[in-house]
Order: C-alpha cells, then sequence, then structure tokens
C-alpha cells in the first residue's frame, strides 16, 4: 500500500449508480470467501445503497474505494438474524452494523474504525445513539469495536459458530455512542 491518507466517507441520502454498485461488489468479493459472499449479491446490495433509512460508509485511498460498511435499522435483520440468535430483542432505537469489508491490502490501517464512527456519527444525526453487531473474533473485529466503544459496550455474547461468517466464533456487541457534546 502507498503512503496516501486512507479515510472515510459517509455518502447520505439514497447513493446508488452502477459504478459504485460495481464498486461494493468488487470490494466484497476480495475481502471475503466466495462461501460468505451474499446469496444474490447484486440486488441486495442495489436495495442497501438505495434505502434511505440505510448508512453507507465508504473507505477511500486517494479517490479509489477500498472499504465499504453498511448500517441498517435494528428491525430489518433482527427477524433473519434472531433465528440463530435468540437472545436478540427488538429494538426500534438501535441501528445494526451489517457489514463491514476492507481489500486486505489495506486493512490494518485503522479503516474499520474509520468507517464505524463515520456510520455512528450520521446515525446520531439522525436521533440514534443505540448500535450493534455480529462481530468476527479470528480477525480481532470484535476487539477493535470493543476497544473503540470502551465504557460505552452495554451488552457482549460470545457465540460459538456464527453460520453467517463461515461458522466462525463471533461475538454480539451493543454499544451506545453520541457524538454530541454534553452542556
Amino acid at each position: 500500500m502507498s503512503s496516501m491518507a486512507i479515510f472515510a466517507r459517509v455518502k447520505k441520502g439514497i447513493f446508488f449508480s452502477k459504478e459504485i454498485l460495481n464498486k461494493v461488489l468488487d470490494v466484497e468479493k476480495k475481502s471475503f470467501p466466495k462461501s460468505w459472499l451474499y446469496p444474490q449479491r447484486k440486488v441486495y446490495y442495489q436495495i442497501a445503497l438505495k434505502r434511505p433509512e440505510n448508512i453507507s460508509a465508504f473507505l477511500y485511498a486517494g479517490e479509489n474505494i477500498v472499504g465499504y460498511s453498511l448500517m441498517v435499522p435494528y428491525e430489518l435483520v433482527w427477524m433473519e438474524l434472531s433465528k440463530d440468535d435468540k437472545k436478540m430483542k427488538l429494538d426500534f432505537d438501535r441501528y445494526y452494523l451489517d457489514t463491514i469489508q476492507i481489500l486486505p491490502s489495506y486493512r490494518g490501517f485503522g479503516g474499520s474504525s474509520k468507517m464505524i464512527m463515520a456510520l455512528c456519527r450520521e446515525a446520531n444525526s439522525r436521533g440514534i445513539s443505540k448500535f450493534s453487531g455480529h462481530f468476527r473474533t479470528k480477525n480481532n473485529l470484535s476487539q477493535q469495536v470493543k476497544k473503540l466503544f470502551l465504557s460505552k459496550v452495554t451488552n457482549i455474547r460470545k457465540i460459538k459458530s456464527w453460520k453467517y461468517g463461515g461458522d466462525e466464533s463471533y461475538e454480539y456487541i451493543e454499544w451506545k455512542y453520541s457524538s454530541r457534546k454534553k452542556i
């Protein structure tokens, strides 16, 4: 990787173009094993990028998209995921970190933290301060999230085998975050 700065940017509103869709699909394909790719992935990301309630953050190196993350209203994933994680409780005031993907050559430079913080700040601007997600333990993403939010983490559960992540060990993490200064 070059010494160029890496930064995250949230795209506000409905943000969809074939060019962006193709870049997201390319990043996903190069970031995950084939068995982890969403079924009907093109349709999935078309819908995700068009939904105004979703929040997409892109990681850039210069003008190149090298990462993508998606946060969605919790209730949109709760029905499906709670079948496999029975301890998930419906919460209309929470957003869920659905995916975070970074090209392998750009990992380890703080990109995931930058995207997560960008997503949380945008959610705060929409009145949301509660978040959650299922995070891999093998790649230390769960540790990064816990470190990023420290005392703001409100719930952690270990999951031995998460079917949506190659049956690897995951942690379900909930946290509160507000970027607004208290006076």
